[in-house]
């Protein structure tokens, strides 16, 4: 799940000497970033909030702010958790990353804004690479 959701998260050695005598190997650390993906709450793939969101970051705000104006009252994942009962207040928190007033919950101790709370700025360096060669320095959690 943590190579999917970052491709290389910062618990993942990146030596591919290791990588070829022993396959992934993982260091302590990683458990936080685990568990903060599985939490109940909605969240973000950190592979789509910065390859897809955060560039177009007003567009995509803008219509999570519409569709919070809708009724409802459980969002059903495409993945990670199952249906959730979550309203509109819950469904706009998932995007609290796109606003530079979000709460420090979503703040990486260098105070930029992550997708995920609890994860780590370090988790997201690979996707900040893609990112920042695909749409210049613009974009980056």
């Amino acid at each position: 799940v943590l190579l999917a959701c970052f491709l290389s998260p910062s618990s993942v050695s990146k030596e591919l000497r290791e990588f070829l005598d022993e396959g992934f190997v993982w260091s302590s650390g990683w458990e936080k970033t685990f568990q903060a993906l599985i939490s109940p709450s909605l969240i973000v793939s950190p592979l789509v909030s910065e390859l897809v969101f955060r560039p177009q970051s007003q567009q995509v705000r803008s219509w999570a702010e519409n569709v919070a104006e809708w009724p409802f009252r459980r969002v059903i994942p495409a993945h990670f958790g199952i249906a959730q009962r979550s309203g509109p207040k819950e469904f706009l928190r998932a995007f609290a990353f796109l606003n530079d007033e979000s709460d420090a919950s979503y703040k990486s101790t260098a105070g930029s804004t992550l997708s995920i709370p609890g994860t780590l700025k370090e988790d997201y360096s690979i996707l900040q690479i893609i990112a920042n060669a695909a749409f210049g320095k613009k974009s980056g959690a």
